[in-house]
């Protein structure tokens, strides 16, 4: 019962704005479909700004790592901006991201990895191929994943310094109680 309550109490603080503006209808300049090969779409038309954006969401994140991959996802996330088919060395992979004018990013999450950056919307088409070889054709060079490795660390290392780490965790824990996550992903606020 007293789980309950917490549960009931937790979701009250998250639900109230959510229930204020649910809509059972998407807004015009919202398109959504599903692909047969499963991949989701959304795509938000925004004509007042000559920008696009290009996020892909992959429903993976720490908790589907086992022991012997830990920080595997959060690891990738970095990888995806590196080398790939398309373009064979960091160097030129930051010059096409010069060249395009992108602001990128992404982040890792229990459930989620995240890719995103932002564009002109002149550039939408190079931009979309560009993202198809980042996201399909990662070359996984030796070298730069060693590079990568004490980068991801140290993104750990402050997260967890942070008194908003402790405060999240401890929060996770009074809420969810045996219910919680065990573990703990690798730069739990990058």
């Amino acid at each position: 019962m007293i789980l309950l309550k917490k549960i009931a109490a937790g979701l009250a603080l998250f639900a109230v704005p959510v229930l204020s503006v649910a809509q059972t209808k998407l807004p015009a300049n919202f398109h959504m479909t599903k692909l047969k090969n499963g991949l989701e779409i959304l795509v938000i038309e925004d004509p007042s700004v000559p920008l696009a954006t290009v996020e892909i969401c992959v429903r993976n994140g720490s908790y589907t790592e086992d022991s012997a991959y830990n920080g595997l996802s959060h690891l990738y996330e970095h990888m995806f901006f590196k080398a790939n088919k398309a373009i064979p060395s960091q160097e030129k992979f930051l010059e096409r991201i010069n060249e395009l004018g992108i602001s990128f990013n992404g982040t890792t999450s229990d459930e989620r990895v995240n890719y995103f950056f932002t564009l002109s919307s002149k550039l939408l088409p190079e931009g979309l191929e560009f993202m198809n070889n980042a996201i399909r054709y990662p070359l996984f060079l030796e070298q730069e994943m060693k590079n990568e490795n004490p980068v991801v660390d140290g993104e750990f290392q402050r997260a967890e310094s942070s008194p908003t780490f402790v405060l999240i965790q401890q929060f996770n824990r009074n809420m969810w109680e045996i219910y919680t996550l065990v573990k703990m992903r690798l730069a739990y606020m990058m």
